[in-house]
């Protein structure tokens, strides 16, 4: 690309101007000092067009034209639910694995990026600002902090809740923003949180959350009885709400088959499971366990279509209690949770 300019009376000068970038940052020995000096010397806008025209780099922002998320209706009561998009999903991991990966170099940002820094160029997400602090695990949080900080914006969608965000990401964001391990933390803990994070159920699919919690079962199953007291304790610490979870199962056909399966014959009116975390639990692994994959329906009346439909409203009522179960059996037991 070339950029003509009229000067001396209307002599016209061919400026090889964007070649010259194209050429240095062709060299790979100088790509590094062509990005720095586009970041420090360019302002904001003219940068994101240069990037993108010389190199073909783009901004969060502009990057974020493409959907980040997108509504999936639920077909059993028309609700419009909230999930990321594959674009979504890679931006922010990708991010993530940027900064994570600089830790492991022991070099960090300690949380003094901003949007102008973060720039795209295919599947490759960097920061183009040198991490100019040590990768103590105090920066490292800084850096996830400030990343979620930056990102939140580009997921609330134009709608009238603006403060709706996709399924399980309020989760991942506090998370990052108000971690519950520092720099006293063991190192395994250090490491445990770490694959939560870069495995968090708001960056997996329906198909492999649900695998997942199927995964959960059958682990606990298999343990000894020291083990399945531990995990139970686990769970146990998660904080639930006054109401009872019960409740808005009771409002969809088919939960409501599952939560009264076995009990009180054809009426199913007598519950089979008590308010503890441990037994919504339970419930959830019954719910996928016996309803994945099938259409079911009552007499004239259609329940749930697929797996994928069980999976979002199991998520829309319980995507925080999850999110927490997940967490704590990571934290607590080494679950691998991917």
């Amino acid at each position: 690309m070339y950029v003509n300019l009229l000067v001396d009376g209307g002599t016209r000068w061919l400026v090889l101007f964007f070649p010259l970038v194209q050429f240095l940052y062709l060299v790979s020995a100088l790509a590094p000092i062509v990005e720095w000096l586009m970041v420090l010397l360019l302002p904001t806008d003219l940068l994101n067009v240069m990037s993108y025209l010389v190199i073909g780099e783009m901004s969060v922002q502009r990057y974020s034209r493409r959907p980040l998320t997108k509504k999936v209706r639920l077909q059993h009561n028309n609700f419009d639910l909230l999930i990321l998009s594959q674009e979504g999903v890679d931006l922010w991991l990708g991010f993530m694995k940027c900064i994570v990966s600089s830790y492991y170099n022991q070099r960090s940002w300690g949380g003094t990026f901003h949007l102008k820094h973060m720039r795209v160029r295919g599947s490759e997400f960097k920061i183009q600002l040198i991490p100019v602090y040590k990768g103590t695990f105090k920066n490292l949080l800084l850096d996830l902090s400030r990343l979620a900080t930056l990102l939140s914006g580009f997921y609330r969608p134009n709608i009238e809740n603006q403060d709706q965000l996709p399924l399980y990401l309020k989760h991942l964001m506090a998370v990052m923003t108000r971690p519950r391990v520092d720099s006293a933390s063991s190192e395994q803990q250090k490491g445990r949180f770490l694959k939560f994070l870069l495995n968090h159920p708001t960056l997996k699919s329906a198909g492999r959350r649900k695998a997942l919690m199927r995964d959960i079962q059958e682990a606990i199953a298999g343990m000894d009885e020291a083990e399945s007291r531990r995990v139970m304790q686990s769970v146990g610490k998660i904080r639930m709400t006054r109401r009872s979870w019960r409740r808005e199962p009771r409002k969809v056909p088919l939960m409501r088959k599952v939560l009264y399966f076995g009990q009180g014959g054809k009426t199913h009116t007598k519950q089979g499971y008590d308010t503890t975390a441990a037994q919504l639990l339970r419930f959830i692994r019954n719910f996928y366990a016996h309803t994945g994959g099938r259409t079911t329906y009552l007499p004239g009346r259609h329940l749930m279509i697929s797996m994928l439909e069980g999976e979002l409203a199991m998520s829309h009522l319980f995507s925080d209690f999850m999110a927490e179960a997940i967490y704590g059996l990571v934290m607590d037991t080494g679950m691998h949770g991917q």
